[in-house]
């Protein structure tokens, strides 16, 4: 049997595992997991199959209890652009530790012709990608490490993020998913704009700046960490 499906299907076990035992051991990061992966669009949203052999799926569902267990972080934020055929290319990758340490920032090659740049919102030219040898397999491979001792990845519309590195990974905090609004009839994901604006007090998006992943990447870290450390609400006031 395939390898992806065999360690697809022991993340997904250990994920219905998680959602069965009782919150009360949780460690305070274990509670945004099961926060994120009880959400009702979870399952829509993190289902990446059917993999082709690019995906690398992450084999902690397989390793010991322990592994599972581990409250270490890192968050993860992706520029893309429009390739040809329709699809998202990606361009740029940040990472940032627990302790907001960029541990990676690098170009990536888009393995397909690009049609659009977006560099409005990027702010990346075909210039900056010119000299980029880097690719998505790179990417994973320095993620590897992270992934295998059951690293938890943070980020906000992570799935988003991980579809473009082909990456699936059982354990994740999204921070789109974890905070709600209060007193909405229809429940709508909060921007990273609203959550930092709201929760951390400055706004991560100015007005005609383009993003920038490492910036995303560090917001969406400071998020988790003000539920983990200084209890902030999950719930903010609509905006």
């Amino acid at each position: 049997e395939d390898l992806q499906v065999v360690h697809s299907r022991a993340n997904f076990l250990v994920i219905e595992k998680l959602k069965q035992e009782s919150p009360d051991k949780d460690t305070p990061e274990q509670s945004l997991v099961r926060l994120t992966v009880e959400h009702p669009v979870y399952s829509l949203d993190y289902s990446f199959k059917p993999y082709t052999e690019e995906w690398f799926v992450s084999d902690v569902g397989m390793k010991t209890s322990n592994v599972m267990k581990s409250t270490e972080m890192i968050a993860v934020d992706c520029e893309m652009v429009l390739c040809e055929d329709g699809t998202e290319g990606l361009v740029r990758v940040g990472v940032v530790d627990r302790d907001l340490k960029v541990i990676l920032d690098k170009f990536v090659k888009p393995d397909k012709p690009v049609v659009d740049y977006r560099t409005e919102i990027t702010g990346i030219t075909a210039e900056d990608i010119e000299n980029a040898t880097l690719s998505v397999a790179d990417i994973q491979e320095t993620l590897h490490p992270f992934l295998s001792k059951g690293t938890i990845l943070v980020g906000h519309s992570l799935n988003k993020d991980l579809e473009v590195l082909k990456i699936d990974h059982p354990k994740v905090i999204d921070t789109a998913l974890v905070f709600k609004y209060s007193n909405v009839r229809k429940p709508r994901r909060a921007s990273l704009n609203n959550l930092c604006k709201s929760i951390l007090g400055y706004q991560v998006r100015k007005e005609g700046v383009s993003h920038d992943c490492v910036n995303d990447a560090t917001a969406a870290m400071k998020l988790a960490l003000a539920i983990i450390e200084k209890r902030a609400d999950t719930t903010i006031p609509p905006s």
